[in-house]
């Protein structure tokens, strides 16, 4: 994915400005990146790692996460589904259910989720029993229903439902992207963690593949950068 570091993002902004804001997660941003099939030169991070110097920070930082219960079904590994329900028992991390909505949201909701469905971009079908894609589909269903507007994925099929919801009529015109680069930066300039790891999540992420280094800056001329868009919307290091 590419990474913009020239352009401030307005919902990022927003999400700097209020980290309590509710933000909506894919299930790729609970669950360390595996680019293995790319490259034998790939060292995936182990999710204590993941969960100490990424996760558990995010949620520190960030009161206002939600997983909504579809995403938390999609995570198939015993340690972190229990990691997540661990931090959804702290209340670190808010879970979301279609079961909450009333009658007249459930219908706003399946108006949507036929939207999202005849995009054309998604597998999920209602009814059937395949489960690819029920996580984003749920999720930005559930969201563009309670007037949650931030979402934050690594998925390139769930930003565009988001980023050409316009275009696609996805109905999901309200919602705005927060990226993991940015979630990345927000953490590097804000919470107490591990900026060694930091460093190389976003080289996992952002600047592993040949075309990733060119079209990406590298972590030390992103930083900079981001500082440029965003100074004065984050705390003094």
């Amino acid at each position: 994915m590419k990474v913009d570091a020239k352009t401030s993002n307005p919902n990022f902004s927003a999400l700097l400005g209020n980290p309590t804001l509710p933000l909506l997660l894919d299930a790729n941003i609970l669950i360390p990146p595996d680019r293995s099939t790319l490259s034998s030169r790939f060292r995936p991070v182990s999710y204590a790692e993941y969960l100490a110097h990424w996760l558990e920070p995010l949620a520190l930082h960030f009161p206002g996460l939600c997983v909504h219960e579809a995403v938390r079904d999609e995570i198939c590994k015993k340690e972190e589904k229990d990691a997540l329900d661990r931090l959804i028992l702290k209340h670190s991390i808010t879970l979301v259910s279609d079961s909450s909505l009333s009658k007249h949201e459930r219908i706003i909701r399946n108006t949507i989720e036929h939207k999202i469905i005849h995009t054309g971009l998604v597998e999920f079908v209602p009814g059937y029993h395949s489960s690819k894609d029920k996580g984003e589909v749920k999720t930005l269903s559930y969201a563009a229903t309670k007037g949650i507007h931030l979402f934050s994925s690594r998925d390139t099929m769930a930003t565009h439902l988001v980023t050409r919801a316009k275009e696609l009529d996805s109905g999901l015109e309200a919602i705005g992207m927060v990226y993991c680069y940015e979630l990345l930066y927000a953490l590097r300039k804000e919470a107490e963690t591990n900026v060694d790891f930091l460093r190389k999540l976003y080289r996992d992420l952002y600047y592993f593949t040949n075309n990733e280094k060119l079209q990406n800056p590298e972590w030390g001329v992103f930083l900079p950068a981001m500082d440029l868009l965003y100074v004065g919307k984050h705390k003094a290091e």
